[in-house]
């Protein structure tokens, strides 16, 4: 009786191991192999074990996010009435620091 897992069989997945295998190779040439190896481990955890997933994992950290820019007022009454205290800037007079009783 024949096995269902014949010789064919085994060269075919053995074929497609080395064809993710090399996937993850040039990957970690690209990338570098602490990247990679983060990567595998995070795919790992998701149980995804496709030379495609670690890819876009990588591709996705590589990103740069998206920054929210500075708010633009457009009518004088879109601005906030803030009022502000006058600053002291007396505390950083040179002159006056010899006299506190810190230097004492």
């Amino acid at each position: 009786m024949r096995s269902a897992r014949g010789p064919k069989s085994i060269i075919a997945n053995f074929r497609i191991v080395a064809s993710i295998l090399a996937k993850i190779m040039a990957l970690s040439e690209v990338y570098g192999p602490d990247k990679v190896a983060r990567a595998i481990e995070d795919a790992f955890e998701f149980t995804a074990f496709s030379s495609d997933y670690i890819a876009n994992i990588l591709e996705q950290r590589e990103r740069l996010p998206i920054q929210p820019g500075p708010l633009h007022l457009t009518r004088r009454s879109d601005l906030l009435d803030v009022e502000l205290a006058p600053v002291d800037i007396s505390v950083y007079d040179p002159a006056d620091t010899a006299s506190t009783p810190d230097n004492a």
